[in-house]
């Protein structure tokens, strides 16, 4: 992929990207924390699991540098079950209280685990015995995993690192008599970056679908300053074989929740419709009392999920035929100032 020389500002990085060729993928990423230096620096791998049966689990687990202190550790996320009902789970950690495995690639903060170390299997453990969740999943690394876009030395990247991988493990909640076997498909992304997130980011909108032989992967972001961009990703067959990116028209104000988002990037276009809102959460809640005492003076973190309607199109290529994707997804949406206004 070609380089770009760095942008005056680090949320126009995806300007440069976007004159990069769509479709060439760059070698595969390494999942490990990257550890961004920065007073205000912070990473977070997000973890969308969709099952038959129709339960789905997400979550995140953040290293930052913002509040008191350096490398915070933080994990929540939330087990959703077939008839709406959600148990949430969080831990949060100073520096020296959780841990950092080996080349960076398992995370254990307090008792939720996300273990990378594995060169074919990925595994999230929450065991919480007296709060009454166990989760054990387990899902297949993808060697095709890639970053969207090319940072240029921006400081804020977002790598796909699976999408529609297969994952399988049990759920638990109190009250159930046994833990739960579920299987299905699941998306893994990481991101980082240099400054405070909420000076990059105003709104950012992950669409996530799950069909093994067709999946999309959407970042829409929308900058302070009005900025709207797009990054995608497409798997066949659970493997990652296209990307495209560059900067969208017609961005919808970055306090709402918007109901589509119409997307027209090199060699890929169509639209997604959102649907009914069915989570919201406060992301402040994962953290020790004292650091969100601090954070409470400043920006407040908002994130809803929503289903999401994807109806998308690829242009054929010189190597590939063309590919259409209608499928109903899950929307993850980010706010760093207030909760939105609908």
């Amino acid at each position: 992929m070609r380089r770009c020389a760095r942008p005056g500002w680090l949320a126009l990085a995806w300007l440069c990207a976007a004159s990069a060729s769509a479709g060439g993928l760059a070698e595969s990423v390494d999942p490990s924390a990257r550890l961004p230096g920065g007073s205000a620096a912070s990473e977070y791998w997000d973890l969308v699991a969709h099952f038959s049966a129709g339960h789905r689990v997400y979550a995140r687990f953040q290293i930052t540098n913002e509040g008191p202190g350096e490398r915070n550790g933080l994990a929540f996320g939330h087990v959703i079950f077939p008839d709406g009902s959600v148990t949430p789970f969080q831990n949060g950690r100073r520096r020296d209280r959780w841990t950092l495995g080996p080349q960076g690639r398992r995370l254990e903060i307090g008792a939720s685990v996300l273990d990378l170390s594995q060169d074919t299997r990925r595994r999230l453990s929450v065991v919480k015995q007296k709060k009454g969740i166990r989760v054990q999943l387990e899902w297949a690394a993808d060697a095709a995993a890639v970053s969207l876009p090319e940072s240029s030395g921006s400081g804020f990247q977002i790598d796909v690192l699976a999408l529609a991988a297969p994952i399988s493990g049990t759920l638990w909640v109190r009250g159930m008599d046994a833990p739960h076997e579920v299987q299905g498909r699941a998306a893994l992304t990481h991101t980082w970056m240099n400054s405070a997130e909420s000076k990059i980011v105003a709104r950012r909108v992950d669409i996530v679908t799950f069909d093994p032989d067709a999946a999309l992967f959407l970042a829409d972001v929308t900058a302070p300053d009005g900025t709207h961009r797009q990054a995608a990703a497409l798997a066949e067959h659970a493997r990652i074989t296209f990307v495209s990116h560059g900067v969208a028209s017609d961005a919808p104000p970055p306090g709402v929740i918007p109901a589509q988002l119409r997307v027209a990037l090199p060699e890929l276009s169509g639209s997604v419709s959102l649907g009914e809102v069915r989570l919201r959460h406060d992301p402040l809640d994962a953290l020790p009392l004292a650091l969100r005492m601090v954070y409470s003076f400043g920006t407040r973190p908002h994130r809803v999920w929503a289903d999401a309607g994807v109806a998308m199109s690829r242009s054929s290529g010189a190597d590939r035929a063309p590919l259409s994707i209608r499928d109903t997804g899950i929307a993850a949406l980010t706010f760093l100032g207030s909760p939105p206004s609908n």
